[in-house]
């Protein structure tokens, strides 16, 4: 009778870590779904946690508590404690996800802000979280008391049992963008695909985002101005079609001739280092 109840609260009571992990090779149960993220970007979390699988018939939580609590933090701005929930009952995954907010900042150089930073949620899926580029996303578990590893980077922080963290950091960028046509040479009856690639402008990861592109050929140096739209709420990939006219540029027909060059445009205003958070670039 006694060896039965024992065994019967073994199987009911959380089972941490056996002991402190190897500082040389250490135990990483957080991922995130990408190595670099841009500013607005969305990070999805998963933390693998069978330890706090209590209940294998229902989907468990973890985060939520002030001894154990999950931490999201960016300089000055955090999200404490935030949930994250068991992909499935008895998995011992736990997941969720934030939406970096960026910084105020005026991306298509109209004079406006395009952004709208913002820090609150509890998790798994409504955190909201301010950023700056150049930043690191810090993912820490703390090995032993006293001892913590994070900077003064974006944190996401675990304390997976009393004093046992660990720490991985991944980078917050600006990136270059590109623009290019789907063919270096059109006829005149031809569809023109134009493409921009750029992360940066992804600012709703939840939303199809547009970009505007400036077109010009040789024959009318007014040209168009034309809208590209991502082509899924994350890619941070735009694209415009047009066509060509032999007469004059109106709606999304450009006016040009046999031997004309076509050229397309956008101003960059999200640009890596070395450039400042001011510069912008022309891409052709």
């Amino acid at each position: 009778m006694y060896e039965f109840v024992l065994g019967f609260f073994l199987i009911l009571a959380p089972v941490y870590a056996d002991s402190i992990p190897d500082y040389e090779k250490p135990f990483a149960p957080i991922f995130t779904d990408k190595p670099v993220y841009s500013w607005t970007d969305k990070i999805i979390i998963s933390i693998n946690a069978p330890s706090w699988n209590s209940n294998p018939n229902q989907i468990d939580s973890i985060g939520e508590s002030e001894s154990h609590p999950i931490k999201i933090s960016s300089g000055e701005n955090s999200l404490k404690p935030y949930r994250l929930t068991e992909t499935n009952s008895n998995s011992g995954i736990f997941s969720g996800e934030i939406i970096l907010t960026g910084f105020l900042h005026d991306v298509d150089g109209d004079g406006s802000f395009d952004t709208n930073p913002k820090t609150f949620g509890n998790g798994p899926t409504n955190g909201f979280l301010e950023s700056d580029v150049n930043d690191f996303i810090s993912i820490s578990f703390e090995f032993a008391d006293g001892i913590i590893l994070v900077d003064d980077f974006i944190s996401i922080s675990f304390e997976f049992a009393d004093g046992i963290i660990l720490v991985e950091s991944i980078p917050v960028n600006w990136n270059h963008g590109t623009i290019k046509f789907s063919k270096d040479t059109f006829l005149s009856n031809d569809l023109i695909d134009v493409r921009i690639i750029d992360p940066d402008l992804n600012l709703n990861p939840e939303m199809i985002d547009t970009v505007n592109i400036e077109v010009f050929s040789s024959s009318d140096a007014g040209g168009l101005s034309i809208t590209a739209i991502e082509t899924s709420e994350r890619s941070g990939n735009f694209i415009s079609t047009f066509s060509l006219s032999e007469n004059i540029s109106s709606g999304n027909r450009l006016y040009a001739i046999p031997g004309d060059t076509i050229i397309a445009k956008y101003d960059d205003h999200t640009l890596p280092k070395p450039f400042s958070k001011s510069d912008s670039q022309y891409k052709i």
